[in-house]
């Protein structure tokens, strides 16, 4: 390969794996391991390890990518919230990081005194045989037909490779991308709770004031808000276990997308159980957050993204 196209290719690989860990958006990191993905194949090609090159291009950087970016979009992955660094963190990313220098420091002492790659001998290997005495390569396969035409039949011998003598460790990979298609799968899937189950367990309180046990919200909320006539009748309800809930959609709903952690499919489903606004999120306590927790299949998300704290804020913003 020549120099320069080396260089730049090594640069494109290495700017990309660096970019995968830097970037904060999980859609921007997958982007940037396909930029590495290229880097990588056009050092393939430029050792004119050309199938191996496309395959990178082709599978990786297309197929596999594609499968990492719709899964991202399917688990509704946000960008991720700068927190404070652990110590024990900290010094895994510093030790990872030196042990595999040393590693590539030893690799990269040896690269001089490496042997070299013999040189092809196609007649040499159309002759070659197995323990047996049989010939490795048999009359009318398409491998005899390269060699004995001087062409290199890459494709193929790696094929015979795989599905002979790595067979076994094909199979297991098989296994192993099947379990993570079925753990996506179980990710991914909706709550079986239905929202019509809230009814008969809820008591009006049309007559009361909100429940006293319901966590109070900043001093600096106003305290000046739109209440039902006392003749009509109430939209909200208090269940045991959810608190402050609708049972119908109100005319003033709040946009529970802008907490970050909650996509359109978690915003549906929370207005499926009646929580509409962010004074209700706001207001959760304990219990509250631990009934969500179990209604939207997911455990410690609510207090890991700070919904009450986020919620609490942009419930002051807009009656600011």
């Amino acid at each position: 390969m020549i120099s320069p196209l080396f260089y730049l290719f090594a640069a494109l690989m290495v700017a990309g794996g660096v970019m995968v860990v830097l970037m904060h958006n999980p859609v921007s990191s997958a982007l940037s391991m396909v930029l590495s993905f290229v880097g990588l194949a056009g050092l393939f090609i430029g050792l004119n390890a050309y199938f191996v090159g496309i395959l990178q291009i082709l599978v990786y950087a297309g197929a596999i990518m594609v499968l990492f970016i719709f899964i991202i979009m399917l688990l509704d992955v946000k960008k991720e919230e700068k927190d404070h660094w652990k110590a024990s963190s900290l010094a895994a990313g510093i030790a990872i990081p030196a042990v595999l220098l040393i590693q590539l420091a030893g690799v990269l002492s040896t690269v001089q005194n490496s042997p070299k790659a013999p040189e092809l001998d196609f007649k040499q290997a159309l002759e070659r045989t197995v323990d047996n005495g049989d010939l490795a390569y048999k009359e009318d396969t398409m491998i005899r037909k390269r060699l004995a035409a001087d062409r290199l039949p890459d494709t193929h011998l790696i094929g015979k490779k795989l599905f002979t003598d790595y067979n076994f460790p094909l199979q297991v990979i098989a296994v192993l991308l099947l379990v993570a298609t079925v753990g996506c799968v179980t990710l991914s899937k909706k709550s079986a709770a239905a929202p019509t189950a809230v009814t008969p367990f809820v008591r009006s309180v049309a007559t009361e004031d909100e429940p006293a046990a319901l966590p109070k919200l900043a001093e600096t909320e106003k305290p000046a808000e739109k209440t039902a006539d006392k003749d009509s009748p109430t939209l909200t309800e208090t269940h045991e276990r959810r608190g402050l809930i609708y049972t119908s959609r109100p005319d003033d709903v709040d946009d529970l997308k802008v907490i970050s952690g909650v996509g359109p499919k978690l915003e549906e489903k929370l207005n499926e159980f009646g929580i509409y606004t962010y004074k209700q999120v706001a207001n959760w306590s304990e219990k509250n957050i631990e009934e969500f927790d179990d209604l939207l299949s997911f455990k410690g998300r609510i207090t890991r993204d700070n919904w009450l704290t986020q919620a609490a804020e942009l419930h002051a913003k807009k009656n600011a």
